[in-house]
């Protein structure tokens, strides 16, 4: 059955009317201001009512704000399951399994760090040019957060892929027990707890929010 016009409008005007009474009510729980918010409306009352948009600004900076922290927490929990594997394959004291592991991480290391941390800064960034967004780039926590960020993509593009690639190399040419292959990975290893490290103050500066 098809619903007319005048049907649509009426469900309206009782539907808002309903509502402003029991706006009434909360804010003056009498039976004189309940008396007073059941008075009927009319049809332009409701058009002035429901005329305006729906704001969304809210919703999509909690969008954005979901994704800022999805790709922030994929960020720390892929540097500290780096940090638990190099560990793990450390204590074996094998060059070969450590040779090999490094291999995978150097492999894996791009494409989760990489995208994760660049998605990071831009997601945060976003959250600061929306118009309603309680925060400024010049807030304290915003600062060092940003400068960790810009930190960690700079070390994966400028250290940890060179190296890397450097030790996919020496295992191509002389195999994963290569005593190289150790020495380079300690580096990284040295480096990987420092970028955690960094990552975890980021995170906690994050939740605190110093400065405001």
């Amino acid at each position: 059955m098809a619903i007319t016009d005048s049907a649509v409008r009426c469900l309206l005007l009782v539907g808002a009317s309903t509502i402003r009474s029991l706006w009434s009510i909360q804010r003056n729980p009498s039976p004189v201001a309940f008396a007073t918010s059941i008075r009927p409306m009319s049809v332009g009352q409701v058009s002035s009512d429901y005329d305006d948009p729906v704001p969304i600004g809210g919703v999509a900076m909690e969008w954005i704000k979901l994704g800022h922290v999805v790709f922030a927490a994929v960020w720390f929990g892929g540097a500290v399951y780096v940090e638990a594997l190099m560990a793990s394959a450390g204590r074996t004291k094998d060059p070969q399994i450590m040779g090999t592991v490094a291999m995978r991480v150097g492999k894996t290391n791009p494409r989760v760090f990489g995208v994760s941390g660049v998605l990071t800064l831009v997601f945060g960034v976003w959250l600061l040019l929306l118009d309603d967004s309680p925060w400024e780039f010049s807030d304290t926590f915003v600062s060092i957060g940003f400068l960790i960020a810009i930190i960690g993509i700079i070390a994966g593009i400028a250290f940890f892929s060179p190296q890397m690639k450097k030790i996919e190399e020496i295992v191509a040419e002389r195999g994963p027990q290569d005593p190289e292959v150790a020495s380079r990975g300690a580096r990284i290893a040295m480096m990987a707890h420092i970028m955690t490290l960094l990552l975890l103050i980021a995170m906690a500066v994050m939740v605190i929010k110093p400065g405001l």
